[in-house]
């Protein structure tokens, strides 16, 4: 099934900057409820891929906060957010990792398998930065 025109112009105008950086600032929150059909896995593909083109995650790269309104506006995308997490390099990782996506991931089995991946942070000995972001996100939410 071809994009749809809305679609297309969300994703070149992402590409561009001018609405990804709206995107990211979320702002653009009402322009993400608009989409629908295949149109908001085919945006999280390409914010995902400007993400992942990033050349240091020690910093929350852009596209981040966009990706974040994007799955509170579709949840139906929480388990490939979470897909996209755990691909992540942990050694490259920052401290924002462990912070920000919670926030977007209300689905009862994917918050559970997030948790798993900040317990993995926590056990992991490379990463001392994400290591301590993870230990204190888990220590709030217990709080």
């Amino acid at each position: 099934m071809a994009p749809s025109r809305r679609c297309k112009k969300f994703r070149l105008e992402t590409h561009r900057g001018a609405l990804g950086r709206a995107v990211e600032e979320r702002s653009a929150v009402q322009e993400i409820t608009k989409l629908n059909g295949p149109e908001p896995e085919e945006v999280f593909d390409a914010i995902r891929g400007r993400i992942l083109q990033a050349d240091s995650f020690t910093t929350e790269p852009k596209g981040v906060q966009g990706l974040i309104s994007l799955v509170e506006a579709h949840p139906s995308l929480q388990r490939r957010l979470l897909d996209l997490i755990q691909e992540l390099q942990v050694g490259k990782l920052g401290a924002w990792a462990a912070v920000n996506w919670g926030t977007c991931l209300s689905d009862s089995a994917v918050v559970a398998d997030f948790h798993g991946v900040l317990k993995s942070w926590v056990e992991q000995v490379d990463n001392k930065v994400l290591q301590s972001a993870a230990q204190g996100v888990i220590k709030m939410k217990k709080g």
